[in-house]
């Protein structure tokens, strides 16, 4: 049996369990949690952009701080200098997936501490939908996803200068692209649902990456990615995203109605700012895929913000299924998942 469908068979277990027992769901759903990333911070060559990140590591390490080729070496330049300094202190790789790991882990506690959200239900969902995509592959894209949320709760609770600092810290440290995190700020109502999902329609048709480049010049961001299968529409399928978060959007729509400008507001106009995302820049996968990923990593939040306030079995069952649908997706697209983890040691 695959670990990871080990784990995701514990944290459901976990999650039912804390439907009545809210505390021993929440101890076992932690255990799941750090069980979890600890293998993401061991994992070995088997694993998604792992042989990338240690050839990126070596061209950090190598490079001189203040030389030209340094700031030619992908990555956000506040990734770089951070790796640079940890490096400098411990040679190791395995320090810098530990970390990361680390901090992921730190960003779901403290999102969840703070904003009441209860681990079992964005655990579950977290697990199924964000963890084997990114925190197993992307690591810096896990964290910057995490830092969108947590803005956007910040945003949501009038903590406007934690917001902007999270936001700044994503963009700067993990991914340029999450500075979209500020969207959030902009208080929004129902009149612009529409509006926005045809702008979203429109952009579909009109933006592709020949465009960007012509526009923008190919250089800088858009050069490490000229030419490469992951930015070919004809290898992209938008459809899986497309339906997550509709199914989303139009389950939790009547709840929204009863929160004003709340983080339940705030957590459902990011499903819908994924769904747009996903639609405009369907031509472009790597814009697609990260905007629409930022946004989506919202799932799990909202999710358990309204269990643990409703608890009726129609929330509840909702939540089993679409984290079962998303984990078993994942699990058999994906091919490192299936077979027995292995690690570096």
């Amino acid at each position: 049996m695959s670990v990871f469908l080990l784990i995701w068979v514990i944290s459901l277990l976990s999650f039912i369990v804390s439907i009545k027992f809210k505390n021993i769901g929440l101890y076992l759903s932690w255990i799941a949690a750090s069980v979890s990333f600890f293998l993401a911070a061991f994992r070995s060559d088997i694993y998604p952009d792992y042989k990338e990140y240690l050839s990126i590591f070596e061209n950090i390490r190598e490079t001189n701080l203040l030389s030209k080729d340094f700031l030619g070496i992908h990555g956000e330049i506040g990734f770089k200098f951070l790796v640079k300094l940890i490096n400098a202190i411990f040679p190791f790789d395995v320090l810098i997936f530990v970390l990361f790991s680390a901090s992921s882990l730190w960003l779901i506690y403290s999102m969840c501490k703070k904003y009441n959200f209860h681990i079992s239900g964005v655990w579950l969902v977290y697990y199924s939908s964000s963890f084997l995509l990114k925190d197993l592959a992307q690591i810096r894209n896990a964290l910057a996803s995490l830092l969108v949320v947590y803005s956007a709760l910040e945003f949501s609770s009038g903590n406007y200068k934690k917001g902007y600092i999270y936001t700044f810290i994503a963009s700067a440290f993990f991914q340029y692209l999450s500075a979209v995190a500020l969207i959030t700020r902009v208080k929004i109502n129902s009149i612009y649902i529409l509006p926005l999902i045809c702008a979203g329609v429109v952009l579909g048709f009109t933006i592709d990456f020949d465009l960007l480049v012509a526009f923008f010049g190919l250089h800088g961001y858009f050069l490490q990615f000229y030419e490469l299968d992951y930015v070919n529409p004809e290898a992209y399928n938008v459809y899986p995203a497309l339906v997550r978060s509709m199914i989303l959007i139009i389950f939790f729509w009547p709840y929204i109605r009863f929160d004003g400008q709340g983080k339940i507001t705030k957590l459902w106009f990011m499903l819908l700012y994924s769904f747009v995302s996903y639609i405009a820049c369907a031509n472009v996968p790597i814009l697609s895929q990260r905007l629409g990923g930022y946004f989506l990593a919202a799932d799990a939040f909202i999710f358990s913000a309204l269990v643990y306030k409703n608890k009726n079995f129609v929330t509840i069952g909702v939540l089993i299924f679409y984290s079962s649908l998303v984990f078993f997706y994942n699990l058999t697209s994906r091919a490192h998942l299936v077979y027995e983890y292995k690690w570096m040691f």
